[in-house]
C-alpha cells in the first residue's frame, strides 16, 4: 500500500512554497490529505487523483505544476474561534514520522515536543459570531457580502439566518450558493450560523449525498442542484424535498400538471391489477382498504378505478372483489357494481335499492335557479328542474 503524506501551508493558492497549490502533481499520491490555516480558518482537505474537476477556491484547488486530473477537494471547513485550538498532524511520508500540532484561533501553529497520537479535535462547526458580512436570499438563491463566509460553505452546509434553516446545495461562485427550499432574507439579514455537514460523498460527483449536522441525511443532483431525496431524523422522507412533514412527501416545483406517482403492474395484464393498501399495525396486520386500477382485457391496458372496503373481522385482507364504488374506462360510476351498465351515455348504476336525498330544499318559485336534471325534496313536493331555472312540482300522496 503506498504511503500517504499529509501536508500544511497557510494558503490556498498563489504556488508559493506556503501555498497548498504548490505540490507538483507528480508527488501527489490519491487520498492524500493536506491541512491550511489562513485568515483564521482551518480547512482540510484530501487528493482525488482522478476529479479532473474545475478549479474553484477553497472547495477545489488544483496542483499548479503537472496537475493532471489531481484536484485537492475540500473536506472540512471550520473558523478557528479566538481562544479556541485544533490538533492537526503535519509532515509525514517515507521514514517520516508525523507531528501534532496545535493550531490557536489567531492561525499560528505551535508544534508540539512530545507528539501524542489521538483523535482529530477541531473547533465546534456551528459559530453564532465571528461573522465578517451578511447574508440575502431570493428564492433559492443566497447571496453572501464577504468571502470569508462565503469560503465556510461546501455542499451539505447548515445556513440558519432570521431563525430559518436551510441547506447548500450547489456552490455557484461570486458569493452565491443554492439554497434547498425558497426563503426570503432581506438585504444585510444577519448570519446566525454556517455549520459543516457530518459527511460529504464524493464532490466530484454528479449525485452527492451529505448527512447534515442534525443528522438529516439528503442526495441532491450537484449540477442542478435540485432535491433527489431526503430523510429527516424523526423518519419523515421526501422526494423533491427537504422540509418532508410526513413518512413520504413528493414535492414537484413547477407549477403545471404533474403527476408525483405511478403504479404499474408488469406488462399488459388481461385481467391483474395494482393498487395500494390501507389498514392499521395490529396482530395480524391485514389491510382493510384499498385502491385498484384494474384491467379489463382491452386494448392499451384499459380498465376501472375500484375503490374497496372488507367488512370482514377476522383473517382477511381486501382485495378488488370487494369493490364499493367502480369507475369504469367510459366515465360509468358503479355503487357495489364492478360492471356499471348504462342504456345511453355515462351514468350511475346503483346496486342497491335506495337512493338518499337527507337535506330537504324548497327552490324559491317555478324559475328559481336551477340547471336541468336537479331534483329536491321538501314536505310537500318533490321538485324536479327540466331546463335552466326551470322547475316543476309533484305532491305527495299517501297510500
Amino acid at each position: 500500500m503506498s504511503i500517504k503524506t499529509i501536508y500544511h501551508f497557510t494558503v490556498l493558492t498563489g504556488g508559493t512554497a506556503t501555498a497548498l497549490d504548490s505540490v507538483d502533481g507528480n508527488s501527489l499520491l490519491d487520498l492524500d490529505r493536506a491541512f491550511v490555516i489562513a485568515s483564521s480558518t482551518f480547512y482540510a482537505y484530501e487528493l482525488d487523483a482522478d476529479s479532473g474537476a474545475v478549479e474553484s477556491s477553497p472547495h477545489v484547488i488544483s496542483p499548479d505544476t503537472n496537475a493532471g486530473t489531481k484536484r485537492w477537494i475540500l473536506i472540512e471547513v471550520y473558523p478557528l474561534v479566538s481562544g479556541l485550538t485544533t490538533q492537526i498532524l503535519v509532515g509525514g511520508g517515507a521514514g517520516i514520522a508525523p507531528v501534532w500540532t496545535t493550531a490557536t484561533g489567531t492561525g499560528a501553529p505551535v508544534r508540539q515536543v512530545n507528539a501524542t497520537m489521538k483523535g482529530l479535535a477541531l473547533a465546534a462547526s456551528t459559530v453564532n459570531s465571528s461573522f465578517t458580512g451578511t447574508i440575502s436570499a431570493a428564492s433559492l438563491t443566497a447571496t453572501f457580502t464577504q468571502a470569508a463566509d462565503y469560503n465556510l460553505c461546501r455542499i451539505g452546509s447548515t445556513i440558519i439566518s432570521n431563525a430559518q434553516t436551510r441547506y447548500v446545495c450547489k456552490l455557484l461562485g461570486s458569493l452565491q450558493v443554492t439554497l434547498d427550499q425558497t426563503t426570503t432574507w432581506a438585504a444585510s439579514s444577519a448570519i446566525t450560523s454556517i455549520q459543516a455537514p457530518q459527511s460529504t460523498s464524493d464532490l466530484s460527483g454528479t449525485v452527492i449525498s451529505f448527512t447534515a449536522a442534525n443528522g438529516s441525511i439528503t442526495t441532491i443532483l450537484a449540477s442542478g442542484g435540485s432535491i433527489l431525496f431526503h430523510r429527516t431524523i424523526d423518519g419523515n422522507e421526501g422526494i423533491g424535498t427537504m422540509g418532508p412533514d410526513y413518512k413520504l412527501t413528493i414535492l414537484e416545483a413547477s407549477t403545471a400538471d404533474q403527476s408525483l406517482l405511478s403504479l404499474r403492474g408488469l406488462g399488459a395484464a388481461a385481467t391483474g391489477s395494482v393498487g395500494l393498501l390501507f389498514g392499521y399495525e395490529g396482530v395480524a396486520n391485514y389491510n382493510k382498504g384499498g385502491i385498484f386500477f384494474s384491467a379489463t382485457n382491452e386494448g392499451n391496458a384499459k380498465g376501472s378505478l375500484i375503490f374497496a372496503t372488507s367488512n370482514i373481522t377476522g383473517a382477511a385482507t381486501v382485495t378488488k372483489a370487494d369493490a364499493r364504488m367502480t369507475i369504469d374506462n367510459a366515465g360509468n360510476v358503479g355503487i357495489t357494481e364492478t360492471t356499471p351498465t348504462i342504456s345511453d351515455g355515462t351514468g350511475l348504476h346503483l346496486g342497491g335499492k335506495i337512493i338518499r336525498i337527507a337535506t330537504s330544499k324548497t327552490p324559491a318559485s317555478a324559475g328559481a335557479a336551477g340547471n336541468a336534471g336537479e331534483m329536491c325534496w321538501d314536505a310537500n313536493y318533490e321538485y324536479r328542474c327540466i331546463a335552466t331555472n326551470s322547475w316543476t312540482r309533484a305532491a305527495h300522496a299517501a297510500w
